[in-house]
C-alpha cells in the first residue's frame, strides 16, 4: 500500500508530518488489500495532507476478498487541499472518500501480465490504447526503459523480451527532488 499520512501539530524532526508538495507517479499496485490511503489519520495525526499530485498510476486487485479498498481518502478531521489527480487507472476493490471518476481517468481492466516477477501492460491492451502525458521527473520505466512524451500509466511501459536485469536498490526506489 501508499500511505500519504496526516501530520502531527508542532511535530518532533522523528514525528509526522503531512505529505506536502508530493509527487506519486507511475507506481502499479497489484493485488493489495489497500492499494492507496490517502490523507490517512491517527489520534495523533490531525494536519491534512496538502498540495500532492498523484498522476499515472495502475491499481488493480483481482482476488475475490470484498474488503479491498483500492483507493480510500480520508476526510476526517479536515479533507486533503488541492490534490491532483490525472491518468489513474484502477480495477477491483472499492474507491471510498473520492469519486472514482475524481480519482481516476478509467475504471477499466488493464491487461496485465507477469514477467519476471513484474507486472505490466500487454501490447494493443487498453492501457497501450490510451496513454497519458508523460509525468515532469520521470523519465524511465521501472526497468530503465525511456518513457516518451505520451506514456503508459503503471511502472511499466509496454511488456515485450525483457532482457534487462531486474530492479535492485542502485537502480529504482524513492528519489527526493529538494527545490
Amino acid at each position: 500500500a501508499l500511505s500519504m499520512i496526516q501530520g502531527e501539530p508542532n511535530s518532533a524532526l522523528n514525528g509526522y508530518f503531512a505529505a506536502d508538495h508530493c509527487l506519486v507517479a507511475h507506481n502499479t499496485i497489484y493485488n493489495c488489500q489497500m492499494g492507496f490511503n490517502i490523507n490517512h489519520t491517527s489520534k495523533r495525526n490531525k494536519l491534512a495532507i496538502k498540495d500532492n499530485t498523484i498522476a499515472n498510476n495502475v491499481v488493480v486487485n483481482l482476488t475475490e476478498d470484498k474488503k479491498v479498498e483500492n483507493v480510500k481518502v480520508g476526510l476526517n478531521p479536515e479533507p486533503p487541499t488541492d490534490m491532483r489527480y490525472s491518468g489513474n487507472v484502477v480495477w477491483g476493490g472499492k474507491v471510498k472518500g473520492i469519486e472514482v471518476r475524481e480519482f481516476a481517468m478509467a475504471e477499466q481492466e488493464p491487461s496485465l501480465r507477469e514477467i519476471k516477477g513484474l507486472m505490466g501492460p500487454l501490447k494493443k491492451s487498453w492501457l497501450d490504447r490510451n496513454r497519458v502525458d508523460a509525468v515532469e521527473g520521470v523519465e524511465c520505466d521501472l526497468l530503465g526503459r525511456p518513457r516518451g512524451e505520451k506514456t503508459t500509466a503503471g511502472a511499466l511501459e509496454i511488456m515485450g523480451k525483457v532482457d534487462v536485469s531486474l530492479p535492485s536498490a542502485k537502480t529504482c526506489g524513492v528519489s527526493w527532488t529538494i527545490k
